[in-house]
Protein backbone atom coordinates (compact mmCIF):
# COMPACT_ATOMS: atom_id res chain seq x y z
CA UNK A 1 0.00 0.00 0.00
CA UNK A 2 1.96 3.16 -1.14
CA UNK A 3 -0.11 6.61 -0.10
CA UNK A 4 -0.94 8.46 -2.78
CA UNK A 5 -1.23 12.14 -2.08
CA UNK A 6 -0.75 15.58 -3.24
CA UNK A 7 0.35 18.72 -2.25
CA UNK A 8 -2.31 21.50 -3.02
CA UNK A 9 -0.06 23.63 -5.16
CA UNK A 10 0.70 20.36 -7.04
CA UNK A 11 -3.09 19.20 -7.45
CA UNK A 12 -3.83 22.95 -8.64
CA UNK A 13 -1.02 22.40 -11.33
CA UNK A 14 -2.47 18.85 -12.37
CA UNK A 15 -6.34 20.92 -12.40
CA UNK A 16 -4.45 23.85 -14.10
CA UNK A 17 -2.58 21.42 -17.28
CA UNK A 18 -5.85 19.19 -17.41
CA UNK A 19 -7.85 21.99 -18.16
CA UNK A 20 -4.92 23.68 -20.39
CA UNK A 21 -4.94 20.57 -22.36
CA UNK A 22 -8.69 20.65 -23.27
CA UNK A 23 -9.65 24.32 -23.46
CA UNK A 24 -6.75 25.21 -25.43
CA UNK A 25 -5.06 21.51 -27.16
CA UNK A 26 -7.68 19.34 -27.73
CA UNK A 27 -11.01 20.66 -28.12
CA UNK A 28 -10.62 22.30 -31.44
CA UNK A 29 -10.38 18.85 -32.48
CA UNK A 30 -12.74 16.53 -33.98
CA UNK A 31 -14.15 13.67 -31.74
CA UNK A 32 -13.57 14.98 -28.58
CA UNK A 33 -15.88 14.64 -25.92
CA UNK A 34 -15.81 16.90 -22.87
CA UNK A 35 -16.94 14.86 -19.58
CA UNK A 36 -18.92 16.33 -16.59
CA UNK A 37 -18.41 13.99 -13.69
CA UNK A 38 -19.84 14.23 -10.60
CA UNK A 39 -18.39 11.72 -7.58
CA UNK A 40 -21.14 10.37 -4.97
CA UNK A 41 -19.81 8.13 -2.13
CA UNK A 42 -22.87 5.81 -2.37
CA UNK A 43 -22.40 2.92 0.29
CA UNK A 44 -18.36 3.40 0.58
CA UNK A 45 -17.96 3.30 4.42
CA UNK A 46 -14.54 4.75 5.59
CA UNK A 47 -12.59 1.66 6.94
CA UNK A 48 -14.44 -1.00 5.31
CA UNK A 49 -12.58 -3.09 2.76
CA UNK A 50 -14.99 -5.39 0.65
CA UNK A 51 -15.64 -5.04 -2.41
CA UNK A 52 -18.90 -4.77 -3.92
CA UNK A 53 -22.55 -2.83 -4.32
CA UNK A 54 -22.76 -2.59 -0.49
CA UNK A 55 -19.25 -0.75 -0.40
CA UNK A 56 -18.69 1.13 -3.67
CA UNK A 57 -18.55 4.97 -4.61
CA UNK A 58 -20.23 6.01 -7.41
CA UNK A 59 -18.89 8.48 -10.52
CA UNK A 60 -22.20 10.02 -12.80
CA UNK A 61 -20.64 10.89 -16.09
CA UNK A 62 -22.47 12.84 -18.62
CA UNK A 63 -20.15 13.07 -22.11
CA UNK A 64 -20.96 15.31 -25.15
CA UNK A 65 -19.06 16.48 -28.15
CA UNK A 66 -17.96 20.33 -28.32
CA UNK A 67 -21.48 21.25 -29.77
CA UNK A 68 -23.31 19.74 -26.55
CA UNK A 69 -24.39 16.78 -28.42
CA UNK A 70 -24.41 13.48 -25.89
CA UNK A 71 -21.61 10.71 -26.76
CA UNK A 72 -23.30 7.25 -25.93
CA UNK A 73 -20.59 4.80 -27.74
CA UNK A 74 -17.86 5.36 -25.06
CA UNK A 75 -18.80 1.43 -23.45
CA UNK A 76 -21.18 -0.89 -24.99
CA UNK A 77 -24.65 -1.00 -23.82
CA UNK A 78 -25.57 -1.99 -20.83
CA UNK A 79 -23.67 -3.46 -17.60
CA UNK A 80 -19.79 -4.44 -17.76
CA UNK A 81 -18.54 -5.93 -14.43
CA UNK A 82 -20.68 -7.24 -11.67
CA UNK A 83 -19.03 -5.40 -8.30
CA UNK A 84 -16.74 -8.30 -7.36
CA UNK A 85 -13.72 -6.98 -8.01
CA UNK A 86 -11.38 -4.76 -9.93
CA UNK A 87 -12.12 -4.70 -13.96
CA UNK A 88 -10.94 -3.45 -17.38
CA UNK A 89 -12.68 -1.29 -19.76
CA UNK A 90 -11.67 -0.55 -23.01
CA UNK A 91 -9.76 2.74 -23.69
CA UNK A 92 -10.94 3.61 -20.22
CA UNK A 93 -8.06 4.91 -17.48
CA UNK A 94 -8.79 6.56 -13.58
CA UNK A 95 -6.09 7.74 -12.17
CA UNK A 96 -6.31 8.40 -8.52
CA UNK A 97 -4.24 12.00 -7.76
CA UNK A 98 -5.31 12.39 -4.07
CA UNK A 99 -6.70 10.24 -0.99
CA UNK A 100 -6.66 9.78 2.31
CA UNK A 101 -3.69 8.91 4.93
CA UNK A 102 -2.29 5.61 3.59
CA UNK A 103 -5.44 5.11 1.26
CA UNK A 104 -5.61 2.88 -2.27
CA UNK A 105 -6.42 4.09 -5.97
CA UNK A 106 -9.58 3.62 -7.06
CA UNK A 107 -10.20 0.85 -9.43
CA UNK A 108 -13.37 0.35 -11.32
CA UNK A 109 -15.80 -2.00 -10.50
CA UNK A 110 -18.49 -2.08 -12.49
CA UNK A 111 -19.72 0.67 -15.60
CA UNK A 112 -23.16 1.30 -16.86
CA UNK A 113 -23.85 2.83 -20.44
CA UNK A 114 -27.47 4.46 -19.37
CA UNK A 115 -28.02 5.87 -23.01
CA UNK A 116 -27.90 9.58 -24.23
CA UNK A 117 -23.98 9.94 -23.15
CA UNK A 118 -24.55 9.28 -19.24
CA UNK A 119 -22.77 6.31 -17.78
CA UNK A 120 -22.19 5.43 -13.84
CA UNK A 121 -18.92 3.94 -13.11
CA UNK A 122 -18.88 1.91 -9.91
CA UNK A 123 -15.65 2.33 -8.01
CA UNK A 124 -13.70 0.40 -5.29
CA UNK A 125 -10.52 0.76 -3.77
CA UNK A 126 -7.56 -1.16 -4.23
CA UNK A 127 -3.85 -2.14 -4.23
CA UNK A 128 -1.65 -4.17 -6.06
CA UNK A 129 -2.26 -6.83 -2.68
CA UNK A 130 -5.68 -6.76 -3.22
CA UNK A 131 -8.47 -4.86 -1.31
CA UNK A 132 -8.40 -1.56 1.28
CA UNK A 133 -10.02 0.43 3.59
CA UNK A 134 -11.69 3.30 2.23
CA UNK A 135 -10.22 6.05 4.02
CA UNK A 136 -12.26 9.27 5.69
CA UNK A 137 -11.35 12.06 3.16
CA UNK A 138 -11.20 13.45 -0.33
CA UNK A 139 -10.67 11.25 -3.26
CA UNK A 140 -9.42 13.39 -6.95
CA UNK A 141 -9.23 11.41 -9.77
CA UNK A 142 -8.28 11.83 -13.40
CA UNK A 143 -10.76 10.16 -15.76
CA UNK A 144 -9.70 9.85 -19.48
CA UNK A 145 -11.32 7.69 -22.60
CA UNK A 146 -10.38 6.63 -25.67
CA UNK A 147 -12.93 4.64 -27.55
CA UNK A 148 -15.95 4.66 -30.24
CA UNK A 149 -13.78 6.96 -31.91
CA UNK A 150 -13.67 9.87 -29.43
CA UNK A 151 -11.44 10.75 -26.72
CA UNK A 152 -11.41 13.21 -23.54
CA UNK A 153 -10.40 13.42 -19.82
CA UNK A 154 -12.60 14.88 -17.18
CA UNK A 155 -11.65 15.55 -13.31
CA UNK A 156 -13.53 13.70 -10.33
CA UNK A 157 -13.88 13.89 -6.63
CA UNK A 158 -15.47 11.73 -4.36
CA UNK A 159 -15.87 12.58 -0.48
CA UNK A 160 -15.87 9.78 2.21
CA UNK A 161 -17.48 11.03 5.24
Amino acid sequence: MIPRTLSSKALKTTVFALAASVLLGTAAQAGNVWLDIVGIQSTASAGDAAVGSHNRAVAEILAHDMAGNPVANLAGPGWTGDEAGPISIKGWRIRTLDVGAAGCDLKPIALQNIGDGTYSLMLGTASTSGPCDWKRGDYVFSLSIKAGGHSGIGLGHIPIR
